[in-house]
């Protein structure tokens, strides 16, 4: 829900799930940090796991985990 208070304020958090492949995730964290979009070729992340970004309202961008996955028995892991 947006208030009327300023252009992109929130009144509530909100949260979005996106399941895509790595390399699309890989490549909007560099994004979002506003690194070099080349620099997603030098990261690896697991099968299956959890990446979270946190964006302010004043736009600021924290990663708060890249490629998690606690969540999984280690012969269930693997990389793409």
């Amino acid at each position: 829900m947006l208030t009327r208070e300023g252009a992109g304020a929130q009144a509530v958090d909100t949260h979005e799930v996106v399941v895509c492949h790595a390399n699309v995730i890989r490549y909007f964290v560099c994004k979002a940090l506003q690194v070099p979009t080349e620099a997603w070729l030098r990261i690896g992340l697991a099968h299956c796991s959890i990446t979270i970004m946190s964006i302010s309202p004043n736009g600021k961008v924290s990663l708060r985990s890249l490629g998690d996955q606690h969540y999984l028995p280690r012969h269930l892991i693997s990389y793409s």
